[in-house]
């Protein structure tokens, strides 16, 4: 598996090479974007990295060219450009190493000077040996607090809190499959071969039906919450009752 995706990876790259040498940039990018995702190393990342900054250079794309060429020699800040190009890009380039190398530098943690021990003092002063006989200070008693009724008036609000929070969870994690869902219809739109397409579209279809489910359970645990908190019976206050004298 691993070496059929180098495969495709290297395929898809020279692919990119060919096109851009015969003038079809959009259909090189269109390759290059097709490779990202399956690109598994470095050495990949660092080799795409330049070809698309080479491609959006001769396209007028500066600022994106820039920023590939960055992203590729913050990997490899000593990577060549694979093919001839424009003194403008080759400016470009070089001017982008510059900036890497000093990023990196600049991320490295500072070296610590060693630490000098100091020698103990000769003369260290005597400590008195008189014992302390001031007595500890005394602590006043906690208030009373009526615990029982405390936990009993906490305890009616604890299950609309559970079933908010499971909730919340559930949705969060139907919304992480509901954005799955779209990753996957667009790699299956970008996708070259038709056997990868349609698992694209399979996992499509299955996490929309993870996301469904749980955006249905979402909804369940918030109705029950509100109805448990509704329902909850309030703390009870009542006063005290004195006799007439």
């Amino acid at each position: 598996m691993a070496t059929q995706a180098q495969e495709d990876f290297q395929g898809a790259l020279a692919e990119a090479r060919r096109l851009y040498e015969e003038l079809e940039y959009e259909q090189a990018l269109v390759q290059l974007q097709w490779a990202k995702p399956r690109a598994r190393t470095p050495e990949q990342e660092v080799a795409l990295g330049l070809l698309e900054g080479i491609v959006l250079g001769d396209m007028g794309e500066r600022g994106p060219s820039l920023a590939a060429f960055h992203a590729a020699l913050l990997l490899d800040p000593e990577a060549k450009l694979p093919l001839k190009v424009a003194p403008k890009v080759a400016r470009d380039f070089e001017e982008m190493r510059r900036r890497a190398r000093a990023d990196l530098l600049k991320k490295q943690p500072p070296v610590s000077a060693p630490s000098q021990e100091v020698p103990p003092s000769v003369s260290a002063p005597r400590q008195s040996l008189k014992p302390d006989l001031t007595p500890p200070p005394v602590r006043s008693p906690a208030p009373y607090a009526p615990v029982a009724e405390t936990q009993a008036r906490s305890g009616r609000r604890v299950l609309p809190w559970a079933l908010a929070g499971a909730g919340a969870v559930a949705l969060g994690v139907g919304t992480v499959f509901g954005l799955k869902s779209r990753a996957s219809v667009s790699d299956a739109r970008n996708g070259v071969f038709l056997d990868e397409t349609r698992a694209h579209l399979e996992d499509a279809r299955g996490s929309a039906g993870v996301a469904n489910v749980l955006f249905g359970v979402a909804g369940a645990a918030s109705a029950a919450a509100l109805g448990t908190w509704l329902l909850a019976p309030g703390a009870s206050s009542k006063a005290p009752v004195t006799e007439a004298p």
